[in-house]
């Protein structure tokens, strides 16, 4: 199936560093489209198809097993929505541009920096995230991974929880696509929680 009318393009090339070596920019075009389930449910659909074409012998098995990972698909839709629905329109801070297709269909209300978990950021860093939070108080900050103790306590001075949503660009040393996003909304819910109880 083709998705290509559902791909997000970023206004902004914004030029930056990966620990030492020289600066660089990514394309205009955002990655890690399975971060929306149904665009997810389609790129299994088509995978398997694919496999199909190659092995029809193992037809039955492979459409058994799709149907199998659809509806853990579904499943991670429907949990997404609730916490979104839950959060409404809550600002959100995210550590990196990579969760446009998850904030587009879940968490509305998203803005991005480029920082990076295993670095401290900068002085300048840090004094652009105090003026972005006059415009946009986010009271949470989605990290790919999690960021260095000495970043978690700077952002928790300003009134920042950080909450690790692990984006599965890499396969994962340990469980699976379903198992690790499922830990990622249980994170995403516990905060969710905290929040409220803080406001109430």
């Amino acid at each position: 199936m083709d998705i290509a009318d559902r791909y997000i393009y970023s206004a902004d090339i914004v030029t930056h560093t990966h620990g030492p070596g020289d600066k660089h920019s990514h394309n205009n075009l955002t990655t890690n489209v399975w971060l929306d389930m149904m665009i997810a449910k389609e790129q299994a659909d088509s995978i398997a198809r694919s496999f199909i074409k190659l092995m029809p012998e193992h037809k039955d098995t492979l459409q058994q097993n799709l149907q199998l990972l659809l509806a853990d698909l579904n499943g991670l839709d429907i949990a997404l929505q609730n916490v979104g629905k839950s959060l409404a329109e809550s600002p959100i801070l995210a550590s990196h541009p990579v969760y446009q297709y998850l904030s587009r269909r879940y968490l509305s209300n998203m803005q991005s920096l480029h920082w990076e978990p295993d670095k401290m950021p900068e002085l300048e860093e840090w004094q652009n995230m105090a003026v972005i939070l006059q415009q946009h108080p986010a009271k949470w900050m989605l990290w790919e991974a999690p960021p260095l103790n000495e970043t978690t306590e700077s952002l928790l001075k300003m009134g920042v929880k950080p909450v690790v949503f692990y984006t599965l660009s890499n396969r994962p040393l340990n469980g699976d696509f379903i198992s690790i996003m499922n830990e990622n909304i249980k994170r995403l819910k516990s905060r969710e929680c905290l929040s409220n109880c803080i406001q109430n």
